[in-house]
């Protein structure tokens, strides 16, 4: 665990015991309150976190120097230039889109695990045959599907067609939040727009919570 302190504009990365010893330490004050002398530059000592990694920004880091006879790690806080936000821009865009996709991806996962892949795929044909009975007609898949269950047709028909609505919920719910998302993500200019995009926003179905 490490304790960081920003000496002007540099971030100073020390060492919990580091920190307690400069703390005890005589340092110099006077009018101009509290300072390490640096060579030629007197700067000044706030204790901060580290700063986070922000869109546009970048934090570099550099070589160990000496503070008062201890070796710290200094980190600069960079804006990025004009010829690197596009790469920027592109950076930002692909993690976000990800994120949107894995969202969506657990937010499906709930009718994923319940049903197999190869049950899903004949969803389709389920859902006409049912379609079919509750019209009064007669299906030999549903009837085959009824048997084991111990359900007449219509009884099949109808627990098929519940299913099918409530995963229709689901994906439509889901499915329309993941094409806002990517939508947003793709029509932002700038990078203050792009960040301004809420991914976790819009993953609960409704009355959900």
């Amino acid at each position: 665990m490490f304790h960081a302190e920003k000496v002007g504009p540099i971030w100073i990365e020390k060492s919990p015991a580091q920190f307690m010893k400069e703390k005890n330490a005589s340092i110099p004050s006077d009018e101009f309150g509290d300072y390490h002398l640096d060579g030629a530059h007197l700067l000044k000592i706030t204790i901060q976190p580290r700063p986070a990694d922000q869109p546009g920004s970048e934090i570099l880091s550099g070589e160990l120097i000496d503070v008062d006879g201890r070796p710290v790690r200094s980190w600069l806080s960079r804006d990025m230039t004009a010829e690197e936000m596009p790469a920027e821009m592109a950076r930002q865009s692909a993690a976000m889109r990800q994120r949107v996709r894995d969202s969506y991806s657990e937010a499906m996962r709930p009718i994923s695990e319940a049903y197999p892949l190869e049950e899903r795929e004949g969803w389709p044909e389920q859902i006409e045959a049912a379609k079919v009975v509750t019209a009064g007609g007669a299906s030999d898949l549903i009837d085959v599907l009824a048997a084991p269950r111990g359900l007449s047709a219509a009884e099949m028909a109808q627990t098929i067609l519940q299913k099918q609505a409530g995963y229709r919920v689901i994906y439509g719910t889901m499915t329309a939040n993941l094409h806002r998302l990517i939508g947003l993500i793709e029509a932002a200019v700038t990078l203050a727009d792009l960040v301004s995009i809420d991914v976790a926003s819009g993953w609960e179905l409704p009355g959900a919570g």
